[in-house]
């Protein structure tokens, strides 16, 4: 077929012709290619420098060239009246199903594709606009005066922000202001979702006449103002009332001119709730955009308007909300591709490959679960970049590596993939410390390593849902406390919720969820972005959360956390989103636990020790039946959660967890200055042993070893008996009967003597 092209357009379709080998036909990427890497339109269209390819010749002479049947219902669209420019032959390929294809292969988002055909309808890519108010020696005077108060951002040079589905966010936003009394807009959406980036995408599409601005906004200006601007230099009340009242009156004379307040909240808060020295004046500005005197552009977030504006229903009527929501990561990969030209020019000399992307997006989506898209992926990969040129000598080139280590720097705890925790080391690191429960520790390996895995990532909800149940001080809450260490490689790795602070009234569980989720505003305990328990999962996302003696809990928590276990996800009271999918859940649990057989007798004669499972008996289901009872809704107990049932201690175990603890106090002494060396004789093992209760677990031992021994030390400290002593002994007093005092864990129980330069702690 023939073409009437212009030189420019001929030279850019033979530039498409080399990167084609002979025999085959030309592709529509091809020519969009050429159009835009050696014609004009990359100055005209600079969006798109990161998205379109540039080719490489293959060939040194153009030739002739098939073309293909989708680049042939392309041409054939062409006016052949006058020859085409590169504007007209890009145009009638991207308006085809096909052309349209192509570019969002690119990066290109498709809602934007029509403002970009329309940037280039009419004269030099801008239709031309009748003289009007931007025309004018008074717009600069309002200009000028404007200046004490803000920046016009219609007179201003601003870049273009590349936001994926910008065009019909400013479809809205236009609704907005061209209505005949509600001339304004709000923008509410989650921090870090573009919302300021908008507005100021509206502002260089007005100044620059671009066709997609409705023809009744294309002659107005588009003024920020700061709420710390304005009252920059008012010192006293009065100052500030006069700059307002200056403000409205140059605003209420020049209707072209529309204020956009970033963080509007600030400016218009509802006197319900705060009271300032500028009340008064604000309320002069709530009053004039309230009758319509004024045009407002406003940014909040949904908590924002909630708490601040939405009390005061006349402002709030007199707002169009445009809701922002956060892209997809799809969406975000396209608009970060849009910005990788300005980012590889800021850190010249620093190699960003295209793949690094998708990887920044992924890592973004994982890790940082309380922040959105698009900041968190832009600050990760900018972050990155700089951790790049910090090192020493500077890498060259940004990696997955440090990705991870600005995610690291910014949550404060390690990244935990698949393979960096293992069964074995994981079950050592437990077996280290408790005691008595080998099977289930290795059961308990074996799962939290399953949740780590990318199968069990594809799913919702938390990695783990894990329920540990028996009788008190078996090692249930320690077991998690290590959980939580290996997880994060710090203390930090534990969110423990005490369940006792989780009692309600007993018909009403607001004040048990309020505990959780925080108090609403106007409530008893509301302190405004501190949220409640549960709100420590946006700081440290990969954890363990600890819900300790959940029976003690008020039922109707259980109903709320039944989104959590399921999902995954759950909003606080300001509407911020808990992200729980990279959290383990344990619920520890004393309920269901019976005693069986006569139990050690405090007092006059003791029939000895029984085994561990003769003292205390447990399973899920008298767990679940003894909850059922407290109030708990089947559809709670009915999860699935991974039960772990925790044996009782027999006397074996017991011996094993003394002799761990009086090994950690003897290096606690060797550790002292002077150091101070720690013995016993094998009677004192027998002598604690013999007052252990196996009813209370570790717990009890640990009581014995605090009041007999711990406190002996500590009396003795104080009174300055452990001057000059070198040697610490403990032994079984001569001629003492254990058990045969009331109370066996009295510190009265116990006698200490010096003898030279030791110090004889002799048990009873």
């Amino acid at each position: 077929m023939k073409l009437s092209l212009d030189r420019e357009a001929q030279g850019a379709l033979d530039v498409a012709k080399r990167s084609v080998p002979e025999g085959e036909a030309i592709e529509i990427a091809s020519v969009l290619s050429a159009l835009y890497h050696a014609t004009s339109l990359r100055q005209r269209l600079p969006q798109l420098a990161g998205a379109i390819p540039e080719l490489r010749a293959v060939t040194r002479e153009p030739g002739e060239r098939l073309v293909s049947k989708a680049l042939h219902v392309a041409l054939e669209q062409l006016d052949d009246s006058e020859p085409a420019t590169p504007a007209a032959l890009f145009t009638a390929i991207v308006t085809t199903p096909a052309g349209r294809e192509t570019l969002v292969g690119f990066g290109v988002p498709a809602n934007d594709i029509d403002s970009l055909v329309a940037s280039l309808e009419g004269h030099g890519g801008v239709e031309r606009h009748e003289p009007g108010w931007r025309d004018t020696p008074e717009r600069a005077e309002v200009v000028e005066a404007l200046s004490a108060y803000g920046r016009m951002l219609t007179a201003t040079d601003l870049r273009e922000h590349n936001i994926y589905g910008v065009d019909d966010t400013l479809r809205r936003v236009m609704q907005a202001l061209i209505q005949r009394k509600m001339r304004s807009a709000v923008l509410v959406g989650p921090p870090g979702t573009g919302k300021t980036a908008i507005v100021q995408e509206f502002a260089r599409r007005v100044s620059a006449g671009d066709p997609f601005v409705k023809k009744s906004l294309r002659d107005i200006d588009v003024f920020e103002l700061s709420p710390a601007f304005l009252k920059a230099g008012a010192s006293v009340v009065g100052q500030f009332e006069q700059r307002v009242t200056a403000l409205l009156e140059i605003l209420r004379a020049h209707p072209k001119v529309v204020v956009f307040v970033d963080e509007i909240h600030a400016l218009l808060q509802s006197e319900m709730h705060v009271q300032t020295p500028w009340s008064g004046a604000s309320a002069e500005f709530k009053k004039a955009i309230s009758n319509g005197e004024l045009s407002v552009i406003g940014c909040t977030t949904l908590a924002e308007f909630r708490h601040y504006i939405e009390p005061d229903r006349a402002l709030a009527d007199r707002l169009g909300q445009v809701r922002i929501d956060p892209p997809t990561a799809e969406q975000t990969i396209e608009m970060m591709r849009g910005r990788m030209p300005s980012l590889r020019a800021y850190y010249r000399g620093l190699r960003i490959p295209d793949e690094i992307v998708p990887l920044t997006v992924k890592l973004a989506e994982d890790h940082l679960l309380g922040q959105y898209q698009p900041r968190k992926s832009i600050r990760l990969l900018d972050e990155a970049c700089a951790w790049c040129l910090v090192q020493d000598p500077p890498l060259e080139e940004v990696s997955e590596r440090a990705l991870r280590l600005a995610i690291e720097a910014r949550t404060g705890h390690r990244l935990v993939e698949p393979g960096d925790v293992t069964e074995d080391d994981l079950y050592k690191t437990l077996s280290e410390v408790i005691v008595g429960q080998d099977a289930l520790l290795k059961e308990l390996a074996s799962a939290v390593v399953t949740g780590f895995s990318q199968w069990s990532a594809s799913r919702s909800g938390p990695r783990g849902n894990f329920f540990f149940a028996g009788p008190t001080g078996v090692g249930k809450t320690e077991t998690a406390k290590i959980l939580g260490r290996a997880i994060s490689g710090g203390s930090g790795g534990l969110v423990r919720i005490d369940c006792n602070t989780l009692q309600g009234s007993g018909w009403d569980s607001r004040e048990a969820i309020n505990t959780l989720l925080g108090a609403p505003p106007g409530f008893i305990g509301y302190v405004r972005g501190e949220g409640g328990l549960l709100s420590k999962v946006r700081d440290t996302p990969e954890c363990v959360v600890l819900f300790d003696e959940i029976e003690k809990a008020d039922p109707g928590v259980g109903k709320l956390l039944l989104q959590v276990l399921d999902e995954g996800l759950v909003e606080d009271t300001e509407g911020n989103p808990l992200d729980f999918r990279r959290a383990f859940l344990i619920f520890t649990s004393n309920a269901g636990v019976t005693y069986e057989g006569d139990h050690p007798h405090l007092g006059f004669g003791s029939p000895g020790k029984r085994e561990p499972s003769e003292v205390a008996k447990v399973s899920p289901q008298t767990v679940m039946d003894d909850l059922r009872r407290r109030g708990f809704p089947q559809e709670f107990l009915g999860r699935n959660f991974q039960w772990f049932t925790f044996r009782s201690l027999g006397e074996e175990q017991i011996r094993e967890v003394l002799r761990r603890q009086l090994e950690a106090l003897r290096a606690h002494a060797a550790e002292r200055e002077p150091p101070v060396d720690v013995d016993w004789d094998p009677a004192t093992f027998d002598r604690l042993v013999a007052a252990w209760d196996p009813r209370f677990g570790v717990r009890h031992l640990i009581t014995l070893l605090r009041n007999r021994v711990i406190g002996q030390l500590s009396v003795a400290e104080a009174m300055g008996d452990l001057e000059g002593i070198t040697h610490i002994h403990l032994t079984a007093r001569t001629g003492a009967t254990p058990g045969t005092v009331a109370d066996p864990g009295r510190p009265g129980d116990t006698r200490r003597r010096r003898d030279g330069n030791t110090l004889v702690i002799e048990l009873d």
